[in-house]
């Protein structure tokens, strides 16, 4: 028998999943409270329990695509990893995300990672304090890069004269640009074997003497 706490996170998660599938679908502007509500099979009273505001759940539904940001790892790995196998690390991280994405939110690929874009501008116009956190995990992804290069040049598994804050923002570029490019595209594993493509070859350039 679930306990009471079990049933509420349940009942706020399937409200956040709902909400997802519905801002992914119609775009954020186009869906109203009532659309939710009516989408989850709450009451209102049960529904308004958990989120006041549309806006309170668009702040919900952006932490669940960009609080898990697959591009960093936790200290103890950037600390020894190699810079290939951080590479490898990201697009598997990048692979498992798009893979969950799919599983939960219930439209057409190329139309899910379109409104992903579409849905950081409203939550960069709409929420006021998601834009310093927007920024928080582009410094944390940014840290992370920086110190596995370091890290790949005093190794000399890499060999350049550019300063490792250059080589971690080509990596990061590569990344959002094969992304951009990829939106209207209809497979998520072309997306992938771009990436992977385009990390390589420049870690290929990077570790020749």
């Amino acid at each position: 028998m679930q306990k009471h706490g079990e049933v509420m996170n349940d009942s706020r998660e399937q409200i956040i999943n709902v909400a997802a599938n519905l801002f992914m679908q119609k775009g954020y502007r186009q869906v109203t409270m009532q659309d939710i509500v009516k989408a989850t099979g709450l009451s209102k009273g049960a529904f308004y329990h958990y989120f006041e505001s549309k806006e309170v759940v668009l702040k919900e539904v952006v932490k669940y695509f960009f609080d898990n940001n697959p591009f960093y790892a936790e200290d103890s790995l950037v600390h020894g990893i190699t810079l290939k196998d951080y590479c490898e690390t990201v697009i598997r991280r990048i692979s498992e995300r798009l893979e969950r994405y799919e599983k939960d939110i219930s439209c057409e690929d190329n139309v899910l990672r379109a409104n992903q874009y579409v849905l950081i501008f409203d939550a960069l116009r709409i929420l006021p304090d998601f834009q310093n956190h927007f920024q928080s995990l582009q410094q944390r992804e940014f840290k992370a890069w920086k110190s596995v290069i370091n890290n790949a040049i005093d190794r000399q598994e890499i060999f350049t004269s550019l300063d490792a804050d250059i080589v971690a923002k080509q990596f990061i570029y590569l990344s959002y640009g094969v992304g951009i490019l990829n939106v209207m595209r209809d497979q998520t594993a072309r997306l992938i074997l771009e990436l992977k493509e385009q990390f390589f070859a420049l870690y290929g350039t990077l570790s020749k003497k």
